[in-house]
């Protein structure tokens, strides 16, 4: 018997063995599976969370960003409108820079958890390799990984610098911004003081140079600050009007040298050219208020002619002269620049207009003309704004005031009073082959309203028409020589200007033609307003006119009248000719310059005879130049 007992529990234990190995199987493989569930519910629950919490992170930052951004406008607004006192200033300064250390911990926050998540891709990519996917899948996998990490990396970088990505991408705006507000602290004795002279001061002033093709000169504008704006009848409808609307006008300090910084051999000269104009600003304002008052220097068409290579040389100079101080360089690469021939005549028309008072209520603006030696510039507001809506090269938005104004505006470059010549020079030139050779070089007379009798059908290259007799131009070896010399001939020498220089008939793919192929609305599209014309308008004409106000009938008779009584060029350099100033044209240059006059306005504008222009140097004792509409642009917080 007890051998049978111990063969049947023998039994017994055999039978039980694979029921507890399998038992046994099955509870590690529950809990496998359930530590498996439970490591991917936390890690995708860690994941999940870390993500919420980026984005939390990410949305913050983007809200107080956007919260200082709208805080820093509005703080600029008031800087400007002369609303905030030193101490609000400081206030601020402080209150941004605590803003600013709290978005950058925010960022370091988030670049710590995108480093995590970096690891973690690293992880799950060796855990992929491991479980033995597909070398095709894992390369994919690895690529997309590569990508999202480099993502991650170039982000950090941005904010933190920790890359050359970074390096390349961004400047280290929390250091210098430190750095900015420690001097701010260091200083706040000193800036207080300065701020404080600044924003009382009822008196503000304004520097302007003008660097053109004949020259520099130097505006110096004194506004006087009022408790109103003066926006004639406009309604503000609740917006707060700019600076410029409490300013008014009282005084222009003006200088001019005859050294066009185009013409400089070596750039560095520009500072001994521009010193003595500089020296006068420096005298003329208060010295407590030299840091206050905004400097600037537009350079006009002298410039844009010479290459943008040598005239950044020279601007480059400029700018380390402004810098030295002691007055106010808003922004080096604005503040010194190259004014674009666009730019250029609507600011003129901006200071004519505001000078006439024309930008107040529901006034009528004034049509400007502006001839310098290098471009010429015509600005109008067309009655009907459909007549340039179309033409958005040609249009410039200004507003000043709380009025809006769109203007039809152009340029044209090298149609200035001596590019003009130079072309014509270089083109009757280049139409001869000898100096005693006849050759077709003048227009065969027009039929219709550009016909101009009396207009030789040819010329030979010396006895050009526009020269007084026995002149010989060396440049060219283009005279007025033959047989002694022809008498001067305005008709002859208006036919030269519009074969080579003002093309009226060049089709500009519109009804409405300037010269040249350029569109130009009509100027019967323009209502009855004054035209003004200056610059070298005003030099050439003003010795021969009693009145400011002439016609284009007037500007032919006088052309005329000088080149047929003009007398030889012995007789020109033998008398002494003091009915003009400085700076005004040579004698024997007066017929060609007055005859191209007057075939820009007639023939080149279209102006008819009868047309009245405002012949001015100067309104209400200020110049009509674009100086001044630079000086409003810039109060009214818009950059020339």
């Amino acid at each position: 018997m007890g051998a049978a007992m111990k063969q049947s529990m023998a039994r017994s234990r055999r039978l039980r063995r694979p029921c507890i190995s399998l038992t046994f199987a099955l509870l590690c493989l529950f809990l496998v599976t359930v530590v498996y569930i439970t490591a991917y519910t936390v890690g995708k629950f860690s994941m999940d969370a870390r993500g919420r919490e980026k984005l939390d992170l990410t949305d913050r930052i983007i809200h107080s960003m956007t919260r200082r951004f709208q805080e820093c406008q509005a703080q600029k607004q008031l800087l400007k409108n002369g609303q905030t006192t030193a101490r609000m200033a400081l206030e601020i300064a402080q209150e941004t820079k605590k803003k600013l250390e709290m978005e950058l911990g925010l960022m370091r926050n988030r670049n710590t958890l995108m480093l995590q998540s970096v690891e973690e891709c690293k992880k799950e990519l060796e855990l992929l390799k491991e479980n033995g996917r597909g070398a095709v899948t894992l390369a994919l996998q690895l690529d997309r990984l590569t990508k999202e990490r480099q993502l991650y990396v170039d982000a950090i970088a941005v904010v933190n610098r920790s890359s050359d990505v970074g390096r390349r991408q961004t400047a280290d705006v929390f250091a210098a911004t430190a750095k900015e507000f420690d001097e701010w602290e260091d200083a706040a004795p000193n800036k207080t003081e300065l701020l404080t002279n600044c924003n009382n001061a009822m008196r503000r002033y304004s520097i302007v140079f003008d660097a053109g093709s004949t020259g520099s000169r130097v505006h110096v504008f004194r506004y006087n600050l009022t408790s109103t704006p003066h926006a004639g009848n406009f309604s503000w409808n609740g917006t707060r009007p700019s600076l410029a609307s409490f300013l008014r006008l009282d005084d222009e300090l003006f200088l001019e040298n005859y050294e066009p910084l185009s013409s400089l051999a070596n750039p560095n000269d520009a500072v001994a050219s521009l010193s003595p104009l500089l020296e006068a600003a420096k005298a003329y304002i208060p010295e407590s208020l030299h840091a206050c008052v905004p400097i600037e220097m537009k350079a006009t068409a002298g410039l844009r002619r010479i290459g943008r290579e040598r005239a950044e040389a020279v601007l480059d100079v400029v700018r380390r002269l402004f810098a030295r101080g002691p007055f106010w360089m808003q922004s080096e690469l604005d503040s010194v620049r190259i004014l674009e021939g666009w730019e250029e005549g609507p600011l003129a028309w901006l200071t004519v207009n505001y000078l006439l008072g024309a930008l107040n209520g529901d006034n009528n603006t004034a049509t400007i003309l502006d001839l310098g030696g290098g471009s010429t510039q015509i600005v109008m507001h067309p009655s009907d704004p459909k007549a340039i809506e179309a033409y958005a090269e040609f249009s410039y938005a200004l507003k000043v005031n709380g009025r809006s104004f769109v203007v039809y505006q152009h340029s044209y470059e090298g149609n200035g009073l001596h590019a003009a010549k130079e072309q014509l020079l270089q083109a009757v030139a280049a139409n001869n082959t000898g100096a005693n050779s006849k050759v077709q070089a003048a227009n065969k007379i027009a039929t219709g309203t550009d016909a101009t009798p009396g207009a030789s059908a040819d010329v030979a290259v010396d006895a050009f028409p526009c020269f007084p007799k026995g002149y010989v131009h060396t440049e060219t070896g283009i005279s007025n020589t033959r047989d002694g010399g022809k008498v001067p001939s305005m008709e002859e020498c208006s036919a030269l200007f519009r074969r080579h220089v003002v093309r009226k008939h060049q089709p500009c793919g519109s009804n409405s033609c300037g010269f040249n192929g350029v569109f130009q609305p009509d100027i019967s599209a323009v209502p009855m307003v004054p035209v003004y014309a200056f610059s070298f308008y005003y030099d050439r004409l003003k010795p021969y006119i009693k009145d400011e106000v002439i016609r284009v009938q007037d500007v032919l008779d006088i052309a005329s009248q000088v080149c047929r009584s003009m007398k030889s060029v012995r007789e020109l350099l033998e008398q002494n000719d003091t009915k003009k100033n400085k700076g005004s044209l040579k004698p024997e240059m007066e017929c060609i310059e007055l005859s191209y006059l007057f075939t820009l306005l007639r023939y080149g504008f279209g102006f008819p005879l009868e047309q009245k222009l405002h012949i001015a140097k100067k309104i209400n004792g200020f110049e009509t130049a674009w100086a001044l509409g630079a000086s409003l642009v810039s109060l009214e917080g818009q950059s020339a």
